[in-house]
């Protein structure tokens, strides 16, 4: 028979034990050992404070334990969720196990808590099971959640936490109450069971909720690239417009031509051809080999998009360099994403490089096999922004209602594990790289 200080001390310490495992097994990115060891601490010296002398230190527990949690996975806030939703998952599993033991062993709730004989046993399979039941829905939750790259926003991150710590609540008063009332196992047990489904349903909801908003998110994207086409068309126009108007100057500059010769002022002719005629060919013949890179590209909205980017880029003055050696027949992305990526890299590019002594951007797309390599560098001016901070939600040197495009871009591509993507620094110019694996 166990005293009321070893029952405190073997029911804790378990229960410790189960929440840490649940944390691990449903958290998408995992916890170091060291991690986990300070956290199972502050778990138990909680749970035996709360037991041994003051009960309502459970809640300054928890807090602590939320706090740890957000300090060690800063940017997957996701995993706050885990905490909450592994004790309900503990409770559930316990009461069950203890409905189990008490109807085949013919023993009563207090003997099975006190009597080491039965609470080992007990404890041993209420680990074993939790961690298989944890580790089941740990992996349903990174092949059938994450896998659809459902990106995980702030507020609804919020709403799923208020709902857990809800559920929460309701457990917590129903087992206490439970067992100072005297409820059987069995109503418990139901109860919990009721409250789990209550939690799965309202989860469902969101959820669906979620992607009904996402999909009205991605349809507003699609009608930005829309526009965006649109205004390439428009842009195409106004080249053609130019042309037109060129051959039009032509013949003004061919008549202008002729009359230095029919005078014969050959040198006015020699100062006015290379002064005015020459400068004019030059741009026009490097505008047109540059934009003949893009004939590479299959894919007409990527095409599209890059036209209208280097066009405007040309009309700034900017030095453009394309280098596209091979055919682009796929990139393995969503054409959405990518595009979104692409224009926000160049966006960026294009604003930093305007702002340059020797505005230029270079832009490097290759075929290399196992991979698509996108290499976009540009000029800048250097105004100590970490790089490693750039990414953060509204960082920037721009002033407010700025710093959120390289936020989305990296959103992007958390949803995508076959794309490498690294930022640097070298030679005065700013470089964001990109490995699409095929």
């Amino acid at each position: 028979m166990l005293t009321e200080t070893q029952s405190i001390l073997f029911q804790t310490i378990p229960v410790a034990i189960l929440i840490t495992i649940g944390i691990y097994n449903l958290s998408y990115s995992k916890l170091k050992l060291k991690e986990l060891f300070i956290l199972f601490s502050i778990l138990s010296a909680g749970l035996l404070i709360s037991g041994f002398y003051f009960l309502p230190f459970m809640l300054v527990s928890v807090i602590f334990t939320f706090i740890y949690l957000y300090l060690i996975q800063k940017s997957n806030p996701a995993i706050l969720l885990t905490f909450p939703l592994s004790y309900i998952l503990a409770t559930i599993c316990c009461n069950l196990l203890s409905v189990v033991f008490i109807h085949f062993l013919s023993i009563d709730t207090k003997t099975l808590q006190h009597h080491i004989s039965y609470f080992s046993p007990y404890t041993i399979s209420c680990i074993f099971v939790y961690y298989l039941l944890t580790y089941a829905i740990g992996i349903f939750i990174k092949k059938w959640i994450f896998h659809e790259n459902v990106s995980f926003s702030n507020g609804s991150i919020g709403i799923i936490f208020t709902n857990l710590i809800v559920c929460c609540v309701l457990l917590v008063t129903v087992v206490l109450a439970g067992a100072k009332i005297g409820y059987p196992n069995e109503s418990i047990v139901f109860t919990c069971v009721f409250i789990f489904i209550f939690f799965l349903m309202s989860v469902v909801i969101s959820y669906q909720t979620l992607k009904a908003n996402q999909n009205t998110i991605l349809a507003q994207e699609q009608l930005k690239q829309y526009e965006k086409l649109k205004e390439y068309t428009a842009n195409l126009e106004q080249v053609y417009n130019s042309l037109r108007s060129f051959k039009h100057d032509y013949v003004n500059i061919m008549a202008s031509i002729s009359s230095y010769l029919d005078e014969k002022r050959y040198d006015d002719l020699y100062n006015y051809f290379h002064t005015n005629i020459v400068p004019l060919q030059q741009d026009l013949i490097e505008n047109a080999d540059t934009l003949n890179q893009l004939m590479h590209i299959k894919q007409l909205e990527i095409k599209s998009l890059l036209s209208y980017k280097m066009i405007y880029a040309m009309e700034n003055n900017i030095s453009i360099v394309i280098d596209i050696p091979d055919d682009i027949e796929h990139i393995n992305m969503n054409s959405v994403d990518f595009i979104r990526l692409l224009g926000i890299y160049l966006d960026n590019a294009i604003e930093a490089a305007l702002e340059a002594d020797t505005p230029k951007v270079n832009l490097h797309l290759a075929n290399m096999d196992t991979y698509v390599a996108l290499l976009i560098s540009n000029s800048f001016v250097d105004k100590n922004l970490p790089i490693s901070k750039m990414s953060e939600l509204y960082s920037t040197t721009k002033g407010s209602k700025h710093g959120i495009g390289l936020y989305n871009a990296d959103t992007i591509l958390r949803n995508y594990k076959n794309v490498f993507h690294e930022t640097y620094i070298e030679n005065d110019l700013f470089f964001q790289h990109l490995q699409i694996t095929n």
